[in-house]
């Protein structure tokens, strides 16, 4: 995957909500937990059209993967933790 440089990526207040929210609820795979296979990703509904639409936007941007398997949502961060720090400030 190509490296993202954080600094060229502005975001809108929702879009920074949506990443702060859900890494903070642990919704969002960041890559620093490792359980196990099973518990590996977490599984989000994008409850509100809003958010989905700011999801969308992220995955546009490259910060974000989001894909369907068996009827779950999983949601992948593709910058770091730290990075993503950066931009929600």
């Amino acid at each position: 995957m190509k490296k993202i440089d954080i600094h060229n990526i502005n975001l809108t207040e929702l879009e920074k909500a949506v990443l702060k929210d859900g890494l903070d609820s642990g919704f969002i795979y960041d890559g620093t937990y490792e359980p196990d296979a099973e518990t590996h990703f977490f599984c989000w509904g994008f409850t509100g059209k809003k958010e989905r639409g700011a999801a969308a936007s992220l995955v546009k941007k490259g910060l974000l993967t989001i894909w369907d398997e068996d009827g779950d949502t999983y949601v992948h961060l593709n910058i770091t933790r730290e990075e993503c720090e950066i931009l929600v400030g």
